[in-house]
């Protein structure tokens, strides 16, 4: 996640998820871009289960479907949608992304932006 640029962009947005973060016993640390605990560092990379939990508790759900390619190669491709239950509305990407990190990003990236317009 490119958090600087969620920082810049989402002000608002970012300090409800630091505070929820707080509240949940975890931290954002501006030095390294990483999000710690009592318990150690969350686990960076792919594993994004916190941003999932914030945004439901915000009323904004995130989908992430898988759909193969086609039938002879093992190639797979990653899309998203966004449930905003405030407004009861979709967002449906249209971008067919090549691995799920990415996917999961722009996702989330959006998930920030309507969070943003609820402010």
């Amino acid at each position: 996640m490119n958090w600087k640029e969620i920082k810049e962009k989402y002000t608002r947005p970012f300090e409800i998820f630091q505070n929820w973060l707080k509240q949940n016993g975890w931290w954002f640390n501006p030095i390294d871009k990483t999000i710690r605990s009592d318990f150690g560092r969350w686990p960076s990379g792919r594993n994004y289960r916190i941003l999932y939990d914030f945004f439901d508790e915000q009323g904004i759900h995130i989908g992430i479907e898988v759909y193969r390619r086609d039938t002879i190669m093992e190639a797979y491709y990653f899309v998203f949608d966004v449930y905003e239950k405030k407004a009861d509305d979709y967002f449906t990407d249209n971008i067919c992304y090549p691995d799920r990190k990415d996917c999961e990003e722009a996702a989330f990236m959006k998930a920030f932006e309507i969070l943003e317009e609820q402010l």
